[in-house]
């Protein structure tokens, strides 16, 4: 499973934020005329395109490119991680190019944490922690997490009964 859009948050409150200011700069700023090469005649159709911006229209463009960054960072961000629970294990897969990879028998987990605030519970996500006893692992932004939390539990118990047996 993929986490939840939640885990890039603030970067999409950034391209809210700079898409917002690059329409205030650009439609409340000051209109500025094209300037013309030439400087003499009728514009022709080559001297608006080789126009020069205004200061408004720079700042426009400038948020717009911040804006696409925002985006396409929680994108990646999201899209760069994988969380897997498996038959006989579970793993936590970081990277967009290099790759990071967490793998946690059922045998050595002894508890699963679920850590939830007021926002995660009205949209039904949460983060999952993983004890070893060693160390935690950290699953962010996990949607319907008391499920996964179930699940996890579930297969740790199974694995300890047939170890008994």
């Amino acid at each position: 499973m993929r986490p939840t859009r939640y885990i890039g948050l603030r970067y999409y409150l950034l391209t809210i934020i700079c898409l917002a200011i690059a329409a205030i700069a650009f439609y409340i700023g000051p209109i500025e005329n094209y300037a013309s090469v030439s400087g003499s005649g009728p514009e022709r159709p080559v001297d608006v395109l080789v126009a020069k911006l205004s200061v408004d229209e720079t700042v426009s463009v400038l948020f717009l490119v911040f804006a696409l960054y925002g985006f396409a960072r929680a994108e990646i961000k999201r899209g760069g991680r994988l969380y897997e629970i498996r038959g006989d294990r579970v793993v936590r897969t970081d990277g967009f190019l290099r790759k990071f990879t967490q793998t946690i028998p059922y045998s050595h987990i002894e508890e699963v944490r679920i850590r939830q605030g007021i926002f995660n519970r009205i949209l039904n996500t949460g983060t999952l922690v993983v004890d070893t006893g060693e160390e935690d692992i950290v699953f962010t932004s996990i949607p319907n997490v008391k499920k996964a939390q179930d699940l996890i539990v579930e297969r740790m118990n199974s694995v300890s009964h047939s170890r008994r047996r």
